[in-house]
């Protein structure tokens, strides 16, 4: 099944950031550019049929940091080209332009810890925290005003809150196979995301640190 065209989906995003530029060209984007793409396939094509991006950050440089349990990785683009953080209704995609060829990570939101946008002088930043392992991207300030990054985080956000069900649904499963009891049918799943979505949002307030807050999920999810 052919998905939407980049003109449908320019459309329907929320923010225009994403363009038919950033989702169809190739190549770099010139000696005054401030503004380069990928290297061997456009962005639409790592988009999914029944996927809608609604935020396109890009940088020419700085590429992609991964730290895994303090091993740090950088994937830099190369020559003009431009790394894309796709920010979609199902995930967040980043492309980076590498030396040889491009590579691409697939973030799902039932596996992100935690997200977060920082403004910076020169550049902003996206941060992602997935089990062990962070990712950070940096983008250009002209991708997003100040009140822009409010509604970004918003969104990423309230796409962690609605994966938060399928969390429960794994730890549900992972119990019941651990033990011969009968599982309570009563439970009311709703109440346990109320609980987790007041927990992150006196982590994001600064009120709970990040291990705070994990061991106090942690509790909730014990309790099913």
């Amino acid at each position: 099944m052919s998905g939407p065209t980049a003109s449908q989906i320019v459309s329907e995003a929320k923010h225009d950031s994403v363009t038919r530029d950033r989702l169809t060209k190739t190549g770099t984007g010139g000696i005054i550019s401030s503004e380069g793409y990928l290297r061997d396939k456009a962005l639409l094509t790592y988009i999914d049929s029944d996927e809608l991006p609604h935020y396109i950050l890009t940088n020419i440089s700085k590429g992609l940091s991964v730290n895994k349990h303090g091993d740090e990785n950088e994937y830099k683009s190369h020559g003009g080209y431009g790394s894309f953080a796709a920010i979609t209704n199902k995930r967040i995609l980043i492309v980076v332009p590498c030396e040889s060829r491009d590579r691409s990570w697939s973030i799902n939101y039932s596996s992100i810890k935690n997200v977060n946008v920082d403004e910076g002088y020169t550049k902003d930043k996206l941060s992602i925290i997935e089990g062990e392992t962070e990712y950070i991207f940096y983008f250009s300030p002209n991708d997003l005003a100040s009140d822009e990054i409010i509604d970004l985080k918003e969104y990423m956000n309230e796409k962690l809150e609605q994966g938060i069900p399928n969390e429960l649904s794994k730890n549900e499963k992972r119990k019941a196979s651990s033990t011969s009891e009968p599982m309570n049918d009563n439970i009311d799943e709703s109440d346990f995301a109320s609980e987790i979505k007041k927990l992150r949002e006196l982590k994001q307030s600064g009120v709970l640190s990040e291990e705070e807050f994990e061991n106090k999920k942690s509790d909730i999810l014990d309790r099913i």
